[in-house]
């Protein structure tokens, strides 16, 4: 059989696509576009380790009109049915199925989306760090959601009906999801723990923060690593034998007041700037869609170790695989790879090194031929990676016509990273928050960074503490 042939079949779907995806490591599963707030819902019912006993928002109304302390005449419940629908409910566009927006804890734990996102396996790895799972951070993130009020009356009454829900519980997996790129992960815990400390807010305005807070270092995450992984495998080929450490990679950014002119940076991250050959230097979009056949490649690493070493074993990159010298595991991953391929695209020597880049480019190239719709992983990725991306009150990208997809902040997103600075920093210096954005990822140009700063000036959140304006602080409002 021909890879081209087998990488038709069933056996490559399941076996190598799908499980592209390590458990315990990297890339726990595949990120779908789902609706942003099945995902939330997803993410804390994993938090709260809960299990929802219904996943129909008639049931809510149902426990409203039952088990209301006064009588609801039918035609005040249709009014009340119809302003809560307007306010906490979205229709996916997609499936037009009915979402409930998770204001308030309780709604998930009761009653939840019933579809299998896994979302909540991504928030266990943004919790793990090198010393495990961060079950201090998790405890003290479950008990501040467990004594969050109702913001008010109207949705207190929907709170209890969705207590009288029966639901049970089960046990959050805290055994160790290993980062790809643990900044990422240190990031998230930061701002987290930082974020567990704003108690000026209502519930709902709480939560939906929260759930944006997720969103960021989600996205970033699904960014780096597939940037990273680029530099992984080309570390592989030109520097075999030697590790490649993961770190997280500037992105440049605009901010959505700004012209994308065609000589800024942000204008170019995201655009496609070489056809997907597998070779020469492409966008972010490029790096995306590679990852997909990069990690599939360390899937059968993974696999080749668990065969080697059973349920209980260490985590390999390709690199970190190639200056050991574990020859038997290699030899391992180098037979699985050979049994997928044809052997005219076997490289000669049939080294460690040669068989993973090999195996990783003929995956992007069996996607190549596909026709653009059926390119999953360019879908998925990008459209995972949009979801997470551009809220209703904040947003991280921007899609336009003659532009073209672009990283950029709105004003809510920097009022956001604002109020994180402050809390997290002793000093809040604006050049600190300019670094505390480039630690999660976020770079600025020169114009950017003036444009940053007059914003935020715009917005109330800059002090100036000195005749020449040199001292320029950030506060939040």
């Amino acid at each position: 059989m021909s890879s081209d042939e087998y990488f038709n079949t069933d056996e490559f779907r399941t076996a190598s696509v799908v499980k592209r995806t390590i458990h315990d490591a990297y890339f726990p599963g595949s990120p779908r576009a789902n609706t942003r707030e099945s995902i939330f819902s997803n993410v804390l019912v994993s938090i709260l380790e809960s299990k929802p006993g219904a996943n129909d928002i008639s049931e809510l109304f149902t426990q409203l009109e039952q088990n209301s302390q006064i009588d609801i005449s039918p035609d005040l419940l249709s009014q009340v049915r119809e302003v809560f629908k307007q306010t906490y409910v979205k229709t996916g566009q997609n499936d037009g199925n009915e979402y409930l927006v998770p204001f308030h804890p309780k709604i998930p734990k009761n009653i939840s989306p019933d579809e299998a996102t896994g979302w909540g396996d991504w928030y266990r790895l943004l919790m793990t760090t090198d010393e495990g799972f961060n079950s201090t951070l998790h405890d003290a993130l479950r008990d501040h959601l467990e004594s969050l009020p109702s913001s008010n009356i109207f949705e207190e009454a929907f709170v209890r009906a969705a207590e009288n829900i029966d639901s049970g519980t089960k046990d959050l997996a805290t055994d160790p999801i290993k980062p790809y790129v643990l900044a990422c992960s240190l990031n998230f815990q930061q701002d987290l723990k930082s974020w567990l400390q704003a108690d000026h807010l209502s519930t709902s305005e709480w939560m939906k923060s929260f759930r944006d807070l997720f969103y960021f270092h989600m996205m970033m995450y699904l960014l780096q690593i597939s940037i990273n992984l680029r530099h992984e495998f080309e570390h592989l080929s030109s520097n075999p034998g030697s590790a490649y450490e993961p770190t997280i990679r500037g992105i440049y950014f605009g901010l959505t007041e700004e012209t994308a002119g065609q000589g800024r940076k942000f204008r170019k991250e995201w655009e496609r700037r070489s056809e997907i050959t597998g070779n020469g230097e492409g966008g972010i979009e490029d790096d995306i869609y590679h990852s997909w056949g990069r990690l599939v490649v360390m899937r059968i690493i993974s696999k080749a170790i668990e065969e080697n070493n059973g349920e209980s074993h260490e985590i390999y990159t390709p690199t970190e695989l190639s200056a050991t010298n574990k020859s038997e595991i290699k030899e391992t991953v180098i037979d699985l790879m050979v049994e997928r391929l044809n052997d005219d695209r076997l490289p000669e020597q049939k080294s460690f090194d040669q068989m993973c880049l090999t195996f990783s480019q003929t995956v992007s190239e069996y996607y190549n031929s596909k026709s653009k719709k059926n390119r999953t992983p360019t879908w998925s990725g990008i459209g995972s990676i949009s979801q997470l991306a551009i809220g209703d009150e904040r947003k991280y990208m921007q899609n336009q016509t003659n532009v073209g997809t672009t990283f950029r902040l709105n004003r809510g997103a920097l009022r956001f990273f604002g109020q994180l600075f402050e809390l997290a920093s002793g000093s809040n210096h604006y050049q600190e928050f300019i670094q505390y954005l480039s630690e999660r990822g976020v770079s600025f140009d020169s114009q950017s960074k003036n444009k940053c700063e007059s914003i935020l000036d715009e917005m109330g959140m800059i002090t100036k503490k000195s005749d020449s304006g040199e001292a320029i602080y950030v506060e939040s409002i």
